[in-house]
Parts: structure tokens; sequence; C-alpha cells
């Protein structure tokens, strides 16, 4: 326990993303600690292609559309599950799967098969949905910043998978005009879920019924599907201070230049 003391007594600042870490760090009998929030809320939105956007928008003109976005094991199929719960009231609902690792395509295609639904994978071709597919597979890299703004509804991956899950990062989602959905297994976003569902901007499924009963009220309520949206945004929105909190404590730590006299 010294050595840790006298190894945080050399540092003039440390930053923390909670209350709760900066309670560990004074217990250390850490020095000048401050608490500045997540760098995640920084963050630029994620990129995206216009033209890819305007063809994908054209291609889904007059569907309903929900994304689940970055899945891993087990997601897909449940995507498919849950597709199937409410096809039958909204017959044009579209679901779009962005797997988080593409190289599983082969895997998915092979899980899908059994779905007896419509699949299309976007490949590299870039092949869009047609009237007729369930399922669109967005297979690709880079994407997802195009599939956020394409889609007013994202279910954040790895929060149903099956190697227990940890989640993704809800934050790009509601950056990008998202009402935002999640499984119960966020262990690794669980401060930002958690300010999230203070503020009411994301909602926590805790099964597979729950999920298909909200993605049904958000997909069949267009009022409940806004107020989520602009919840989800305006946490996004207030929350992109942290990078000036941040350089405000480092600047004045820096070496100034020295100047040199001209004459």
């Amino acid at each position: 326990m010294s050595s840790v003391r006298e190894l945080l007594s050399t540092f003039s600042v440390i930053l923390t993303q909670t209350e709760a870490d900066a309670g560990r760090f004074d217990d250390l009998r850490g020095q000048g600690i401050c608490v500045t929030d997540n760098l995640k809320y920084s963050a630029a939105p994620l990129p995206y292609s216009p033209q890819a956007l305007a063809d994908l928008q054209k291609a889904c003109a007059g569907r309903r559309v929900w994304v689940f976005a970055s899945t891993h094991a087990g997601e897909e199929e449940l995507a498919s599950r849950v597709h199937k719960a409410f096809k039958r009231d909204m017959p044009n609902v579209l679901t779009i799967i962005v797997p988080r690792h593409p190289h599983r395509r082969d895997e998915i295609a092979k899980t899908l098969s059994a779905s007896n639904l419509a699949c299309r994978f976007r490949g590299d071709e870039h092949h869009l949905p047609q009237p007729g597919d369930d399922l669109y597979i967005a297979d690709t890299m880079g994407e997802l910043g195009t599939f956020y703004r394409l889609s007013p509804i994202a279910v954040i991956g790895r929060s149903f998978s099956h190697d227990g899950g940890g989640g993704h990062n809800p934050v790009e989602a509601a950056q990008l005009d998202c009402a935002v959905v999640t499984g119960p297994h966020v262990q690794f976003q669980q401060q930002i879920f958690d300010d999230m569902f203070a503020c009411q901007a994301a909602i926590q499924a805790h099964d597979e019924q729950e999920l298909t009963q909200f993605l049904y009220d958000l997909l069949f309520h267009a009022e409940d599907q806004s107020e989520w949206q602009e919840r989800a945004r305006a946490f996004a929105e207030q929350k992109t201070g942290v990078i000036g909190r941040v350089m405000e404590k480092i600047i004045p730590l820096l070496p100034r230049r020295k100047v040199r006299d001209a004459a």
C-alpha cells in the first residue's frame, strides 16, 4: 500500500470517470483528484457515406426499420425471433443486423437459414435490401454510422450474446438520433448506461420478451419513438464538454515553449 501511495504522490492531477473512482484514489491519498466523466462522450459522431445513406433510404422507403448493432453470437438468431414476433402486425418491418465481426458471415448465414425468413447480405458489393426481405445483414466494415443515421431505433449488441455480454458504446447511437435499447448484460459500459437510464435516455430489456415488447411499441407508436430519440440525443449533447474539462486540467501542466528573441 505504501508503494502505491508513493507512486501516486508523483502525480499532480488524477482525472477519473466517476465519483466512485475518485473515492478509490482518495483512499490511496492521491492528490489533485478531479471527476471529468468518460472521454467517449466527446468523441465525434461516427462517419458515414452520404451516397450509401441515400441509396439505403430509397430502398427502405415506406418500411419500419430497426437496427441490431455490433451483434455477437446468439444475437442474430434473437433478432430473427423478434422479427417474427411482430411481422404479422407489421409486414413491412425490416430488421437490420450489423455484426461486430463481419468475418462471421458464414456462421450467421447458417444460423439464419433455419429462420425461414428472407435474408439478404450487404456484402462487399453493397447489395441493397429488397421489398420482400425480412433481415438485412450489413456484413461490412466502417458503416455503422450510416446505419445509425438510417434507423430511428438501435439495439446495442453484446448485451444478449452467448459469451456473457458486456455491451458496446451506446453514445454513438444516441449522437445520431437513435432511440437506444440494450439487453441485460452491459458490465463493460455500466457507468454510461447507468447515466443514460437515470435520464431515461435508454431502455433496458431484461429478456427476449421485454425486447420484443419494447421494439413493438417503438415501431408502432411514432410519438413514443420520437420521445426516446429526443432524450437520447439530449443526453449525448449535454455530455460533449468532457474533453474541455480534461484539457483545463492538463494544459497548465504542459511545458511552455520558449520564445526566442527575434532580435
